[in-house]
């Protein structure tokens, strides 16, 4: 199970760990964003200390309507306890978990200023 809250301002937020060529791992603060279909955005710094390489643009269409394109980059998050490999995003802002990586899981919150967030892997069965 990954475990998180809703802070203050109603963000739901998880810890997500990455690593990168080097297999060196750092951990992040993520947004959970259901309205975001990607796996996980992150800010240049943390592609930075990562090490990653650039694999191309991905293209996603904002609330408003308007198009946006960010780098891309393979990385290895652990979820669910092993690593995955996974295409995230960067651009400056907050961390976000979108709905790509989170698919196969369940997630529950208790949606008040310090209330649990958690992400459970779903049975092979479910």
């Amino acid at each position: 199970m990954i475990a998180g809250r809703v802070e203050p301002n109603y963000d739901a937020v998880v810890p997500v760990t990455l690593r990168g060529p080097s297999h060196r791992a750092i951990t992040v603060s993520a947004v959970v964003d259901t309205g975001f279909n990607g796996e996980l955005i992150v800010e240049p710094s943390v592609v930075a200390e990562l090490h990653l390489e650039p694999s191309g643009r991905s293209f996603y269409r904002l609330a408003d309507g308007s198009p946006v394109s960010f780098q891309t980059y393979f990385a290895e998050v652990r979820w669910h306890d092993r690593w995955r490999t996974i295409l995230l995003s960067e651009t400056a802002g907050a961390t976000l978990l979108g709905m790509a990586l989170l698919d196969g899981s369940e997630l529950t919150m208790q949606v008040t200023p310090g209330g649990p967030v958690a992400i459970r892997e779903l049975s092979a069965t479910q």
